[in-house]
């Protein structure tokens, strides 16, 4: 047995999957907060003073790890509970990979602005005489 779907119902199919979609999205960041917790995700606090750090702004550092690095983590706990609600028989394997895959990135972003907090934090120090000589050499004095 052949289905054959025309152009028309195909769009209709995909407009109507992306409402639900979107729905769902919304429904999901207003969960996020609670899910986040309910998974064990805390943002962390920043780990030195932002006014210390030279070179960057206390303003940037206190925007970018309070919407970039908490929406990171608060986006992380809202898809692994979605993912906690699939059920594995009649989910489709699209839906379950799509979230699978975005639960990726929201798990990077989390770690890879962690790391990048917690180096900030280090107060400075000097460029070893190798890695000094190297830039040097690359860029100028």
């Amino acid at each position: 047995m052949t289905a054959e779907i025309d152009r028309r119902t195909a769009i209709a199919v995909a407009l109507t999957a992306g409402a639900a979609l979107a729905t769902a999205g919304s429904a999901m960041a207003q969960q996020a907060g609670a899910a986040a917790r309910a998974k064990g995700y805390q943002p962390k606090p920043l780990p030195f003073d932002p006014k210390t750090i030279p070179g960057l702004s206390e303003k940037l550092l206190v925007s970018h790890h309070d919407n970039n690095y908490v929406g990171a983590v608060t986006r992380l706990g809202a898809i692994e509970a979605e993912v906690g609600k699939l059920d594995p028989a009649t989910t489709p394997g699209f839906m379950f990979n799509g979230l699978k895959r975005e639960e990726l990135l929201a798990m990077n972003s989390m770690i890879l602005h962690e790391l990048y907090f917690a180096s900030l934090g280090k107060g400075g120090s000097k460029l070893g005489a190798t890695l000094a000589k190297q830039i040097e050499t690359d860029f100028g004095s």
